[in-house]
C-alpha cells in the first residue's frame, strides 16, 4: 500500500476541532486561527482568512484596473458589473431590459414587475 503524502502546511487552510451550528446542526469544523469564526467547509474559511491577512490574489487585468479581490467569484462579479464593458446580456423576462448581473435583473423584476415576481 502507498503511504499518503502530507501537503506542506498552508496558513490559509488551517483548521481545528469540531463544533456545530446550533441553528442548523451543521458541523463547523474549520476554525479561523485569527478569530472565533467557524466554517463547515475549508473553501469558506480560506477567503475569510485572506481578509485577516489582507491577501487579495485575484487581480483585475483589464484596462489598467488596479482592483484585487479575495475570491475568484468577487473578480467575476467585478467584471460583469464594472465599467470595463457594457455587455448586458441578462434580460428581464417581462420587459427584456438588459442587465450585466443576475442579481440586478432580479431586483429590477421585483421592483418594476411585482405581479410577475416569483
Amino acid at each position: 500500500t502507498k503511504k499518503r503524502q502530507r501537503r506542506p502546511a498552508n496558513p490559509v487552510r488551517r483548521h481545528s476541532s469540531s463544533a456545530s451550528d446550533s441553528a442548523t446542526g451543521a458541523e463547523k469544523k474549520y476554525q479561523c486561527p485569527h478569530c472565533d469564526n467557524r466554517y463547515g467547509k475549508s473553501s469558506h474559511l480560506t477567503p475569510h482568512i485572506r481578509k485577516h491577512l489582507k491577501l487579495k490574489p485575484f487581480l483585475c487585468n483589464r484596462d489598467g484596473c488596479q482592483k484585487a479581490f479575495y475570491t475568484k467569484d468577487q473578480l467575476k462579479r467585478h467584471h460583469r458589473g464594472s465599467e470595463h464593458d457594457d455587455i448586458k446580456d441578462i434580460l428581464c423576462p417581462v420587459c427584456h431590459q438588459g442587465f450585466r448581473r443576475h442579481d440586478n435583473m432580479r431586483e429590477h423584476k421585483k421592483r418594476a414587475h411585482p405581479n410577475h415576481y416569483e
